[in-house]
């Protein structure tokens, strides 16, 4: 086989492919990370419960790495990596607005404000979860104390009542601004201590402080892009476990996400079930 290609229109082709490449490497959002021993403000855009499953690569050479979306039971191709005995793990995705920035190389503060893709595995998101009840437990406390009688005729009849309605209805961490924190070189990148601030006002947000469309984002790879950008993302250190991925399947970029059924994994909750972001004065009842 020759090492060189042939044809203007290809080699034409294989330019536009490259300009799209760096045209969606542009589009695609950031997530959101917390350096060792760095606190960050930020605040949630979304509390939809959005989680999909997701295979994570490092490259010890280049010190970046890649996260592929698990095809399993999603319907359409196999799941490569799956069969390959590489497990994936659970992620939970939310919209942040990072309220603290970056410093860059000349000491200015930049990105304040800007929305990033806010990713919490299983320990943080158990931490995330356990500040969600304290923020239910203290929004019982506050209506229970101002308005029993209003609390009352709505069927509860204790403090843990009220805490139980707020949680089943949800929304609680939308508009919620947070502090968040990081301890050690192990711990997850989107931070291991949450607290909760406060609540902002909805009239502080602009247009387009909206949640990213995550069925977009995550939508699954065809197994011929997966092992594409595998063998783009690794070069000539390719794993020996991933070895028998280079000839399962021709590997090319190909358009993806056909014939896959997204919803049925992840147990998204966008498009059929949206919350209203929790009241902010004591005159209502939050659900």
């Amino acid at each position: 086989m020759s090492f060189f290609k042939t044809g203007f229109e290809d080699y034409e082709n294989e330019l536009l492919k490259q300009d799209q490449d760096q045209l969606n490497a542009q589009n695609k959002p950031f997530t959101f990370r917390v350096q060792v021993n760095e606190t960050k403000e930020v605040i949630i855009l979304d509390d939809t419960g959005f989680r999909y499953y997701e295979h994570a690569f490092y490259n010890q050479i280049t010190k970046q790495g890649i996260s592929i979306t698990c095809k399993d039971g999603l319907g359409g191709e196999e799941c490569l990596l799956c069969k390959s005995q590489i497990k994936p793990a659970p992620i939970l995705v939310s919209t942040i607005k990072d309220m603290s920035g970056y410093m860059d190389n000349m000491g200015q503060r930049k990105g304040v404000g800007n929305r990033l893709l806010f990713k919490v595995k299983r320990t943080a998101a158990k931490r995330l979860y356990n500040e969600r009840i304290k923020i239910a437990e203290r929004r019982a406390n506050d209506l229970w104390t101002k308005q029993t009688e209003a609390c009352k005729a709505k069927g509860c009849n204790s403090v843990e009542d009220v805490k139980t309605q707020l949680l089943k209805k949800g929304g609680l961490l939308k508009y919620a601004k947070m502090r968040i924190s990081r301890y050690g070189e192990k711990s997850e990148n989107c931070g291991d201590d949450f607290s909760f601030v406060d609540y902002v006002r909805p009239e502080f947000f602009k247009p387009e402080d909206v949640p990213f469309n995550y069925e977009k984002e995550f939508a699954p790879l065809s197994n011929q892009q997966i092992i594409y950008d595998l063998k783009a993302f690794f070069g000539n250190d390719f794993p020996p476990n991933l070895a028998g991925l280079l000839g399962s399947v021709q590997a090319g970029p190909i358009q993806n996400g056909s014939g896959i059924d997204f919803q049925s994994r992840t147990g998204s909750v966008l498009g059929t079930q949206t919350h209203e972001a929790p009241s902010l004065s004591d005159d209502d009842l939050p659900f």
